[in-house]
């Protein structure tokens, strides 16, 4: 007898937690509608390839200018090359690639006149963003920037100047996150492909702990909530970026003059 109460109260106890448990359940689902979960998918091939060789191209493996022949690429990342057919379409559309009838693809060439269209939108939208900023940074934002700034200069000399530019790029990409303007921030990154290569190319010239400076002294700008200086240090910081990339490029004086403009204007 003991031992049949003994399992009927078992049997009672494991009811009583499944009704609740389907209770929980029900307030959860009345709070969360299924279109608010997006179901987790698993990359595709294509879009590990794609991945892969947007990587090589950002980090220089794959230099301006350098063809991309299909069957290599499909060896090397062993896959067909349909596969890497596709993968060259959709990293033309980002313009990372040059797709040329008859001759087959290459990674895609950036000159004088790239870095200073880059660079002066740039310089309209974080300028913009970066007076918003002024009485949208709290405490807390202002703190992370500080972190960023940390993160930049702990990285030793000689380190991989893609993984140095993942920071000084989240930099500015997260004042312009912080001033919650959606089309600002839209347009920001549709620029992040020609914007990551110039990254890679400038960070390669210039120490970390020389780029943690530069970019304290935006984050200073910043604390001291003055518009005109924010502009000035945000503008003078993206102007030497561009100066950097255009020595390397050994680009003519017109273009440094171009740069001396958009400086003073």
């Amino acid at each position: 007898m003991f031992v049949m109460e003994e399992t009927f109260a078992g049997q009672m106890a494991g009811e009583v937690a499944a009704e609740a448990t389907a209770e929980v359940w029900a307030e959860v689902s009345a709070e969360v509608s299924g279109e608010a979960l997006t179901p987790l998918s698993v990359p595709t091939v294509t879009e590990n390839a794609t991945r892969a060789i947007r990587d090589a191209i950002l980090s220089g493996k794959l230099a301006s200018g350098s063809r991309l022949v299909e069957g290599t690429l499909a060896g090397a990342l062993r896959v067909s090359r349909a596969v890497v057919r596709e993968a060259l379409v959709a990293l033309a559309k980002e313009g990372l690639v040059e797709l040329q009838p008859r001759s087959g693809a290459r990674v895609a060439l950036f000159g004088p006149d790239d870095v200073i269209e880059v660079f002066s939108l740039r310089m309209a939208l974080e300028e913009l963003a970066g007076t918003m900023a002024i009485r949208r940074l709290g405490e807390n934002q202002l703190a992370e920037l500080g972190r960023i700034v940390a993160s930049i200069a702990a990285f030793p000399g000689g380190a991989p100047a893609e993984e140095v530019s993942r920071y000084t790029l989240r930099f500015h990409e997260y004042i312009c996150e912080c001033v919650h303007h959606r089309r600002l921030l839209e347009l920001w990154r549709s620029l992040d492909a020609q914007r990551k290569v110039f990254a890679v190319a400038g960070v390669q010239r210039v120490p970390p702990a020389e780029l943690a400076e530069r970019h304290r002294l935006i984050l200073f700008a910043l604390r001291s909530r003055d518009p005109g200086q924010v502009k000035r240090a945000i503008r003078n910081h993206l102007v030497e970026s561009a100066r950097e990339i255009l020595g390397a490029m050994s680009a003519s004086s017109d273009y440094v003059e171009r740069l001396d403009y958009l400086c003073e204007g």
